[in-house]
């Protein structure tokens, strides 16, 4: 049997493994099991579809999860954050049929030059919809400089101990 066999559409067919020392070049690298599985890498859609988990570790761990990163990692925004805040990361559920099934809790992110113009907000769904969007409602911002400002008021079963109390 031959190790590499061309078609009449000149589709190649390898009989083993391809590995070499210089680049390899694809346009979609598909699944040979089952062609809804590829690596799309220069597509500006879904580039990656997959069956099990995607690891990203260092070293030998397996992936234990859909999504599995192990150690030190960057979550980028779609937009610079820089001194404008943006959604960072969705949690939800979508596709339920109509848009306004689909909720969503984020949260939202700024950097900037100053302690107070850095945050981390979290922002909770609300149940309600406006221009078939679901709405969320900033519960808690992180600041740079210290500060943690609530939305609402704050329920607890035990006691509340602060540090220092303000006059107002």
């Amino acid at each position: 049997s031959s190790a590499l066999y061309l078609d009449s559409s000149q589709n190649a067919t390898f009989a083993g493994e391809v590995s070499g020392i210089h680049d390899l070049y694809a346009y979609k690298l598909y699944d040979s099991q089952n062609t809804s599985y590829y690596a799309d890498l220069g597509n500006t859609g879904i580039s990656l579809n997959v069956a099990g988990r995607i690891g990203a570790a260092m070293g030998s761990q397996t992936a234990q999860f859909p999504l599995d990163v192990n150690g030190v990692s960057m979550l980028r925004t779609e937009a610079d954050m820089w001194q404008s805040e943006q959604k960072f990361m969705r949690i939800g559920r979508y596709g339920r049929g109509t848009q306004t099934a689909d909720r969503q809790h984020y949260l939202t992110a700024r950097v900037d030059s100053s302690a107070a113009n850095n945050f981390i907000s979290f922002n909770i769904d609300d149940g309600s919809t406006s221009n078939n969007t679901s709405v969320a409602t900033n519960v808690l911002k992180l600041s740079g400089d210290g500060n943690a400002t609530f939305t609402g008021d704050i329920i607890g079963s035990g006691n509340l101990f602060l540090r220092s109390f303000p006059c107002l």
